[in-house]
C-alpha cells in the first residue's frame, strides 16, 4: 500500500477505485500501477492536504516503507 499526500486543488479528482501510476524515487522512470482504496475525510489544517491510500497492483521486493513516490492519475475526467 502507498500513502499519498494530495493537495486541496486536486482533492476533487480523488475517487475510490481510481487508477494511478506511480514512480519510486531512485528507481528510474519505471512506473507501477495502483488503485485508490481509501481517502481520509479531514483536510490537514497546516498544508491543506489530504491523505489518499492506494493498493499496489504487484508487489516488488525493492519497495521499502518510507520511500518517496510521485503518482499520476490515469483516465481522469474533470
Amino acid at each position: 500500500m502507498i500513502q499519498l499526500t494530495v493537495y486541496e486543488k486536486d482533492i476533487k479528482l480523488m475517487k475510490t477505485g481510481g487508477k494511478l501510476l506511480f514512480r519510486v524515487n531512485g528507481m528510474g522512470k519505471q512506473s507501477f500501477p495502483a488503485t485508490i482504496i481509501s481517502i481520509d475525510q479531514a483536510v490537514d489544517e497546516k498544508d491543506y492536504s489530504i491523505k489518499v491510500y492506494a493498493k499496489v497492483k504487484e508487489a516488488n521486493s525493492a519497495f521499502r516503507p518510507g520511500m518517496y513516490v510521485r503518482a499520476k492519475l490515469v483516465n481522469v475526467k474533470e
